[in-house]
């Protein structure tokens, strides 16, 4: 059978299933009929569903924005839509071949969910703009069907003249809402509101408190609180959205999809009126969720969490099955969403009509270090003479006083490795490679001057220290003795062996503490997240200097055609991914790579150096959130049909225009690029240093065109000079905390 004839033959099998109460065992018998059908004719490559393991042939999510996800060709394609709606360059892509089973489905379900029955009189509106009739938001696809064919026949009177009801400035047409408020109660007709949680509370703000006219409303929400407004629990909002238009809390239903399922998940307030509890998600009979482990990807028990798996039977000419980074429990017949995973990017119907709303393109989900407003400089006051060697001094006792605390002969520095290798999850062998290859012990006389001269002065000078890099302390703290003779250091809580050495010989040097009270004017160096730096924005004083080092990450750029020995190159490159097992700023991730001649032969010898390097300097233990996003990450690149495992690590070939960050252990994502001036700017926010194989020529040109990138030899990307700060991103004057917090 032809790849139409039989995708029209199972859509028609699926509806009927739809319309009817199945029996037992239809839904695994028209499941694995799809499943055989997108293992001939899908793209990429999938294997046979598994009951007992139906994570095995999962899609998940992410494979959506790196490859094509279908069974057909793109010029049968009737829709694309694009995950969070609007941006082609950075969203995923569901294919759709046929819109039949999304209508019919959706709209049979939503009806059930949100109206119940003996609801016949009815109109729909929607808080959003018009998408126009080529629109890639798979919600807004929704939204329309339900304008056009929940109004029963004879009804069609009552549609508005415009139900679009977000006008081109993105605001809420309130007056058009009124009017339609007023006609629904005049005509004895239902009024069904289709909005996310965000377009919703852009219409409370315009309200100010007021309410709506009152008529027989029901409202759908949809998304989470993401994005510009602040968090407001789905309770909260459901409160208020009721006050607001004087209807029942039971009146407000959430619902749950997403852009890669056709399928959609409702509160079962009209569905099942015994079992409805807010939050508590109800399937339609052609979805099935399975929590599984978000490690293992193999089911949990009910009760526990785990990530969602979604076999959507009406996913006909793409996934059947699709794993998502949402958390979900099941609890009895219904579904509980407890969040997105730990590291995962935000995304959905909410941030999609946040962009909307605003006329602008969604954000990149990629890390990025929190900024603040640019007030400052790296034009740094001349420092005194005297002032200036008593810098040099303070620095010099600090790298002295680190040279006797981490001697391998030292009295207790057994016990400092060990404490190390526990606090750190490093193995042994990675923790003294760090205090070898890492810690800048021996610096130049050149690089202390650089290192003093990078910093401005502080009557008191504070500094955060992060979890991720221990030696990265030494650094963090000489810069605070070189802006002032005051210093106080917090340490990490989960990182804090070699700061508490360090503090314990030193003296009076500086002063660990528990607690840090920086005040106007004065200097903190903080090092960790972006959470946290957004954090430290929201609680410090106006007026602190904040020098904010968030998130970053390491690349390498390499022109083929002019590396005379690949191995040996490849070898540098894995050492620079195996130190500190990825976890600091400057540890190597992606690969830029110019040629296209011997692309193949560069992977393959990546992934030998890995594994190699693995064997002589193994990796440590992973948390289980790390453990989870490797999982994550693994079988993304797999399904992609990119990636070559390495040990414990892997290689993977990337579009830089789909690009995903690999998580920590031994990962590397090799990006062929034409111009690498482009590929560097649109990472400018994130990376913070680049190694490059390459003629002197194109060293020199990058360092001119990016001065904030740190460049290294490869080889020597976790071997930084002691020359200042390792993450240049940041102003060497700081960023100014403003009197207005934003939110």
């Amino acid at each position: 059978m032809k790849l139409s004839a039989e995708s029209e033959t199972l859509h028609r099998a699926v509806q009927r299933f739809a319309e009817r109460l199945p029996q037992s065992g239809e839904f695994e018998e028209l499941a694995l009929r799809i499943s055989r059908f997108q293992k001939q004719w899908g793209k990429p490559a999938r294997c046979l569903l598994d009951f007992s393991d139906p994570a095995a042939s999962a899609i998940p999510t992410e494979v959506f924005r790196l490859s094509r996800v279908a069974v057909h060709s793109p010029g049968e394609d009737i829709a694309r839509f694009l995950t969070s709606g609007t941006n082609s360059e950075w969203s995923g892509c569901h294919p759709l071949r046929s819109l039949d089973s999304y209508r019919r489905l959706s709209t049979a379900f939503g009806r059930r969910a949100l109206l119940g029955v003996g609801v016949s009189h009815v109109c729909v509106v929607a808080l959003a703009p018009d998408p126009g009739e080529s629109g890639t938001s798979s919600l807004a696809a929704m939204m329309r069907f339900f304008m056009e064919d929940f109004p029963r026949q004879g009804m069609r009177s009552l549609w508005p003249p415009h139900p679009w009801m977000v006008d081109e400035h993105g605001q809420i047409r309130l007056e058009d809402l009124r009017q339609q408020l007023r006609q629904a109660q005049a005509q004895n007709a239902t009024l069904l509101i289709l909005s996310t949680s965000l377009a919703f509370a852009t219409l409370l703000d315009q309200l100010g408190g007021r309410s709506l006219p009152s008529a027989d409303t029901r409202l759908m929400l949809t998304g989470g609180s993401k994005g510009r407004h602040s968090f407001v629990s789905p309770e909260e909002q459901r409160a208020r959205a009721a006050a607001a238009l004087q209807i029942p809390l039971e009146r407000v239903v959430y619902e749950y999809g997403m852009t890669e399922l056709s399928a959609q998940l409702y509160e079962g307030y009209e569905l099942f009126p015994k079992l409805a509890k807010a939050g508590l998600y109800f399937e339609p009979p052609w979805l099935r969720v399975i929590p599984v482990d978000p490690i293992t990807h193999r089911a949990v028990a009910d009760g526990s969490p785990g990530l969602g798996l979604f076999i959507d039977l009406s996913n006909v000419d793409s996934a059947l099955a699709v794993l998502s980074q949402d958390v979900v429990v099941r609890k009895g017949q219904g579904i509980r969403l407890l969040g997105r995973a730990p590291g995962s990017a935000l995304r959905g119907c909410s941030l999609a009509q946040e962009a909307l709303l605003d006329r602008r393109p969604l954000p990149r989900a990629l890390p990025s270090t929190a900024r603040l407003p640019a007030l400052a400089t790296d034009e740094l006051p001349a420092v005194e003479t005297d002032q200036f060697a008593a810098r040099k001094r303070r620095v010099g006792r600090l790298i002295e006083i680190a040279r006797r605390v981490t001697d391998p002969g030292a009295l207790g520095a057994g016990q400092l490795r060990q404490s190390l290798v526990e606090e750190t999850g490093l193995s042994a062998l990675g923790v003294e490679a760090a205090l070898k290859w890492s810690l800048e012990l021996h610096p130049e006389p050149a690089d202390i001057e650089s290192l003093c001269r990078s910093v401005p002065s502080s009557e008191r000078a504070h500094v955060l220290l992060s979890a991720n890099v221990f030696v990265g302390a030494l650094r963090a703290i000489a810069l605070g003795l070189a802006s002032s003779e005051k210093l106080f250091v917090r340490a990490s809580r989960r990182c804090s062996v070699l700061a508490t050495a360090l503090s314990c010989a030193a003296g009076d040097l500086f002063e660990l503490v528990t607690e840090l009270t920086p005040t106007a004017g004065e200097h903190l160096w903080a090092y960790g997240s972006d959470e946290t730096m957004s954090e430290l924005v929201g609680v410090l004083p106006p007026g602190v200097r904040l020098h904010a080092h968030g998130a970053g990450v390491g690349a390498a750029y390499v022109e083929l055609e002019s590396v005379s020995d690949i191995d040996e190159l490849c070898r540098a490159l894995a050492i620079d991914t195996a130190l500190f097992d990825q976890r600091g700023c400057a540890s190597l991730r992606l690969v830029l790579l110019s040629g296209e001649a011997g692309r193949d032969e560069f992977c393959d010898k990546l992934t030998e150096s890995l594994i190699v390097a693995e064997a002589s300097l193994p990796g440590g233990s992973l948390k289980e959130a790390e453990l989870a996003a490797v999982a994550w990450y693994s079988k993304s690149l797999r399904s992609s049909g990119s990636w070559r495992g390495a040990g414990s690590g892997s290689v993977a070939v990337l579009d830089p225009d789909a690009l995903v960050i690999p998580p920590v252990g031994r990962h590397i994502a090799v990006l062929p690029v034409v111009d690498v001036s482009r590929a560097l700017r649109t990472m400018s926010d994130w990376l913070t240093t680049l190694a490059v194989a390459a003629p002197e020529a194109v060293r020199t040109s990058l360092n001119a065109e990016f001065p904030r990138l740190r460049m290294a030899a490869p080889g020597h990307m976790q071997r930084p000079a002691l020359d200042g700060p390792l993450d240049r991103r940041v102003p060497l004057g700081g960023e100014l905390v403003p009197s207005a917090k934003h939110s």
